[in-house]
């Protein structure tokens, strides 16, 4: 099963791959794809690159605050706090190519929980279904 975070900033859409750490958790893992809102081919191909390249079994890092600096890179944040407060967030669950999506709840702090009863299954049988997935589960978010 691989997992994925898709997060809304400004017009483009910020993906990447979560890592499950050994003792549960997750952790961001590289590549970063940012894609254009608009671009579902882009969009839904980077969300199934990033799942096939999803990582479980993974130690828990030394390095807390440099994990997120890619993703900051490729945004050109200054902080994962400023990114969080412009962005919304789901998270993608890939099991066998049937894809879990959950919107996430944005907090003042710049922290995001899951919606309840608000996740759903998607086909993941072209990149713009994907990716119309998606939008429907931003649609969701606050």
């Amino acid at each position: 099963m691989g997992s994925v975070a898709a997060y809304t900033y400004g017009s483009k859409v910020v993906i990447h791959p979560w890592a499950e750490l050994v003792h549960g958790g997750f952790v961001f893992q590289d590549p970063v794809a940012v894609a254009e809102a608009s671009d579902c081919e882009s969009i839904g191909r980077a969300i199934m690159e990033a799942s096939a390249l999803s990582l479980t079994g993974v130690p828990h890092p030394t390095d807390w605050k440099s994990l997120t600096a890619p993703l900051l890179k490729a945004t050109n944040s200054k902080s994962w706090r400023q990114f969080a407060l412009k962005s919304k967030y789901v998270y993608i669950a890939n099991c066998a190519g049937r894809l879990m999506l959950e919107p996430h709840l944005r907090a003042r702090d710049g922290s995001f929980t899951v919606i309840p009863n608000t996740a759903f299954e998607a086909s993941s049988d072209s990149n713009r279904l994907v990716a119309m997935a998606l939008d429907k589960a931003f649609a969701i978010c606050v």
